[in-house]
């Protein structure tokens, strides 16, 4: 054996080698958070693309549309109906319309006609003409272009809309569609488990939908929001 050989690796040699490791370790781990939110993006940008879906829908077909982020499989889908609907007054008043309506699908009778709110109420508008009409029956929208769609690593971390006072971060959120050409104002988070990464705003008499790379809080229950998710001060 050579003397080389005998004497093994020097210290020199030693950090050499862990530093290149250490190098590579950690052009993996920036690789793979840089694919890990370029698929998160793709996720946000699919969301917003179904949400301006629902509202062209809506308005060309003549009913109204709602799309269903269920914030447990993180996974979103699309329903419809031709019954007259008008917006609930609060959370309250929106899970009373779920069970009706889950009532109704098992065979049972829910003899209580639902109380709602102007659909102006999405623009921020009082809610004070409050009027009894039957609780409309949603069917699911079953087409190609959007049928269940799952997140895949992508993660729904909350929704919030303009009929509501705080934002929504379990259980299922609705974002509603009305055939006069207009929806809901709404903020969709779309992240990781760790946190809130992209935000989803979308405009209530446009149905533009714009993602900002932030994430970008509910307005005060008396606010307004533009088209760029701005408070108006008046």
């Amino acid at each position: 054996m050579t003397g080389r050989s005998q004497r093994g690796f020097s210290l020199i040699e030693l950090a050499v080698v862990v530093a290149i490791l250490g190098g590579l370790t950690g052009a993996v781990v920036v690789g793979a958070r840089g694919m890990r939110r370029s698929e998160l993006k793709r996720s946000a940008a699919r969301l917003a693309g179904a949400m301006r879906f629902a509202f062209d829908r809506a308005l060309t077909t003549g009913r109204t549309y709602r799309l269903v982020l269920d914030m447990s499989s993180h996974k979103y889908w699309a329903e419809t109906t031709d019954d007259r609907f008008l917006l609930p007054l609060d959370k309250q008043r929106a899970a009373e319309e779920e069970e009706e309506e889950r009532k109704r699908r098992e065979g049972e009778d829910p003899e209580r006609l639902a109380e709602g709110s102007s659909p102006l109420a999405a623009l921020g508008i009082p809610g004070d003409l409050a009027v009894r009409v039957p609780a409309p029956r949603f069917e699911p929208y079953r087409a190609s272009q959007l049928g269940t769609v799952s997140l895949g690593r992508a993660r729904l971390r909350g929704v919030w809309t303009g009929g509501a006072e705080e934002r929504q971060t379990e259980g299922r959120a609705l974002l509603y569609y009305f055939p006069q050409g207009f929806c809901e104002r709404s903020i969709v988070h779309v992240g990781s488990e760790e946190r809130v990464e992209f935000s989803l705003l979308q405009h209530p008499l446009t149905g533009r939908v714009k993602v900002e790379a932030s994430e970008v809080e509910a307005p005060p229950r008396d606010g307004e929001i533009d088209d760029t998710g701005e408070r108006i001060d008046e």
